[in-house]
């Protein structure tokens, strides 16, 4: 090697260290899509000035089977890893990956009943902090439908009946069955799970109530056969193809912008569909560090501020009776009370355990429901669900 590229060498490991011996401690968060963190993690920074935060973002399929693999390979996960509410049961069922978050008293009362539930492993250690809920109201197309009040899901298909008999022959009642059938599933004491991690799909009847509610609904042709989250869905809010939604906070901007629509309470008041989770895995070089971020971004200050900023749906009650959650109102979404509505919604609902593989059995379930939506016989579409269970 040359002299000069000796020196040159030089240089840049000088210059490497001096990176790398800033004096800081580096804590990486792993996100699925933007959580609306930025200006708290540059608010933490600049109260600890020892601390700089790295975010790594990954689309949410590829983030959470990327942490199962650094988990199960014991490197590669960040400091913190976000987790979708609805996967969380995967991960409870290994809590030996994960430090455990678990404080008596008080501190487990900071956050809703059901969501501190949904994190725990059955030993009881916790292996998540509550970042937000997602909540659940009725959305409605105030120019379709009169000032709705439905308390019972009963209640809610009969008047989709009536209302599919004089409807405009292209629009359908709601937007698609599965959110119906997750829905009346979520409100029930028991889902698909017992305690002893067993699938009681078949047995459980508040589970045959939500099926024969949901192919009902198919039956009348309420449906428009669209799943939330696709682009086809997307469309057919756009092109008025539905008069119903039952929406989570995160979907207001969607239905805000497509104009003339409400918001109500859903029949039974409680519900959510979505939310996160901060995570710490036992990995990590600097889990201290981590859990007091964990700890700052989840705490109730800091989640009011989120909603105040991003309409995040906090998970800790002790802020539901603030201003900016109790007072806020939606002029687009006919002046409702969306603040109180998906909050209450959240207050709402009970805990109900969920076995670490409860997400494969939903999308199984929502796959039968769907196979309902494209004509094949509720009874047979629900012989092959328990087929696909066993």
């Amino acid at each position: 090697m040359s002299g000069k590229a000796v020196a040159l060498v030089g240089v840049l490991a000088a210059g490497m260290l001096v990176a790398c011996g800033s004096g800081k401690t580096e804590i990486t968060v792993g996100l699925f899509g933007d959580h609306g963190y930025a200006d708290l993690f540059a608010e933490y920074e600049q109260a600890h000035p020892d601390i700089d935060i790295v975010e790594r973002v990954a689309p949410h399929a590829q983030h959470h089977d990327d942490l199962a693999a650094h988990l199960a390979g014991e490197e590669g996960a960040a400091d913190v890893e976000a987790v979708d509410a609805e996967l969380i049961s995967r991960f409870t069922a290994t809590p030996e990956h994960f430090v455990d978050l678990n404080s008596a008293g008080a501190f487990q009362r900071r956050w809703l009943d059901w969501a501190w539930t949904a994190s725990l492993s059955r030993d009881g250690r916790q292996i998540g902090y509550a970042a937000e809920v997602g909540g659940l109201a009725l959305c409605y197309r105030a120019e379709l439908v009169d000032a709705p009040d439905w308390p019972t899901w009963e209640a809610y298909v009969e008047a989709g009946r009536r209302f599919q008999a004089q409807a405009p022959e292209d629009v359908r009642w709601m937007d698609g069955a599965t959110t119906l059938l997750d829905a009346i599933i979520d409100q029930a004491p028991v889902g698909y799970h017992d305690a002893q991690d067993a699938v009681v799909v078949d047995t459980n009847p508040d589970i045959a109530r939500a099926w024969a509610i949901t192919t009902a609904a198919v039956d009348a042709d309420l449906s428009a056969g669209l799943s939330p989250g696709t682009e086809q869905w997307a469309e057919g809010l756009k092109q008025g193809r539905f008069a119903t939604i039952l929406c989570s906070a995160s979907q207001l901007a969607a239905v805000r912008d497509a104009g003339g629509w409400g918001v109500v309470a859903v029949p039974g008041t409680a519900g959510n569909r979505g939310g996160s989770y901060l995570t710490v895995p036992a990995q990590g070089d600097e889990t201290e560090a981590a859990v007091a971020l964990a700890d700052w971004l989840t705490a109730p200050e800091q989640q009011a501020r989120r909603f105040a900023r991003h309409g995040r749906i906090p998970s800790t009650p002790s802020v539901y009776g603030e201003q900016s959650l109790a007072g806020r109102t939606d002029p687009a979404l006919g002046g409702a009370r969306v603040g109180v509505l998906f909050t209450e919604a959240a207050q709402s609902l009970k805990p109900q355990y969920r076995g670490p593989d409860a997400a494969a059995v939903q999308t199984a379930l929502d796959a039968a429901v769907q196979r309902v939506e494209q004509g094949q016989a509720p009874d047979e579409s629900w012989a092959r669900l328990l087929t696909d269970l066993t």
